[in-house]
């Protein structure tokens, strides 16, 4: 069981090797034409129109850019939650009413301050989720350090992982925690991960 294990993670150290890779290849034009599809076709979607609570991270350079999907979403009145890492390896949810007053962590994620309360209410009616990459299979590779899939199990809603089409793969290697996503969305638009 150990041996198998190791085996994943390393296959999973690849992985983010060469998305990393192919990730130093896209150029900046590419990345902020990627941003822009990938915001639009969130915004032009039911589930975002019919959504009245959305969980979402707050993008950091590299990323798909969230920025503008959370300015529309509380425009609109809708109640938005975004992450707050815990040292523990525990992400909480809080909500925020604008874009003021976060603070820059460690990792130059921009996060609520410690004086916000954490959401108890883990239904969301839309939550999207960041990769390294993603599998056309629905599953996801982050970063390793497991905050969203220990956050992920106790939710419920409609998940929309963004990654930009040139780091998706065919399939990626998978632990019995990872979560499972509902769509992936990249600059070709929203897919429905078939089960």
């Amino acid at each position: 069981m150990q041996e198998i294990r190791q085996g994943r993670d390393m296959e999973k150290r690849e992985a983010r090797r060469r998305a990393r890779s192919r990730h130093q290849a896209l150029c900046q034009a590419e990345q902020e034409r990627a941003d822009r599809a990938i915001e639009k076709a969130i915004l032009e979607s039911d589930a975002f129109r019919e959504a009245n609570r959305i969980f979402t991270y707050l993008s950091i350079p590299g990323e798909p850019d969230t920025w503008g999907i959370v300015r529309t979403a509380l425009a609109m009145g809708k109640t938005v939650c975004v992450p707050r890492c815990l040292p523990c390896g525990i992400m909480q949810a809080v909500q925020i009413r604008s874009l003021e007053g976060l603070i820059p962590t460690t990792w130059g994620i921009q996060e609520p301050a410690d004086t916000e309360e954490a959401e108890t209410q883990m239904h969301w009616d839309l939550i999207l989720v960041p990769c390294v990459s993603a599998g056309r299979d629905g599953r996801r590779l982050g970063h390793g350090a497991g905050y969203y899939d220990r956050f992920l199990v106790q939710c419920t809603g409609t998940t929309f992982c963004l990654c930009y089409a040139a780091l998706m793969e065919n399939a990626l290697p998978v632990d019995e925690t990872d979560v499972l996503m509902d769509f992936i969305v990249s600059e070709r638009g929203i897919e429905k991960v078939e089960a």
